[in-house]
């Protein structure tokens, strides 16, 4: 989780510090995250995307919350369905393996 972490401190400072390329606030339009349909697989998104947005504002203001940690959607498929990891380009719309014309 440590180094998913780090990696979402570098991703963080790239794409949302430097090029601006995604808003610091989480906007579903913008980022679709998917991880393999296992709990290390899941932990290490939600451990990436936790600094990725780290600073934001949108963590509920209630007792007990943990300090500026909102939850964000990681998407999964049960493993025989999920052809992410086939070779080959992938359409992006239907997550499947993208047929030659």
């Amino acid at each position: 989780m440590q180094q998913q972490f780090l990696q979402g401190q570098r991703l963080k400072k790239r794409y949302i510090d430097t090029l601006k390329f995604i808003n610091a606030t989480y906007d579903p339009t913008e980022l679709y995250a998917r991880s393999a349909d296992t709990p290390r697989c899941i932990q290490s998104a939600a451990s990436n995307l936790a600094a990725f947005y780290s600073g934001s504002t949108l963590h509920p203001q209630i007792d007990g919350w943990p300090v500026n940690w909102m939850p964000y959607p990681i998407h999964s498929v049960p493993g025989p369905e999920d052809t992410l990891d086939e070779e080959g380009p992938h359409d992006l719309q239907t997550h499947r393996p993208a047929q030659r014309t």
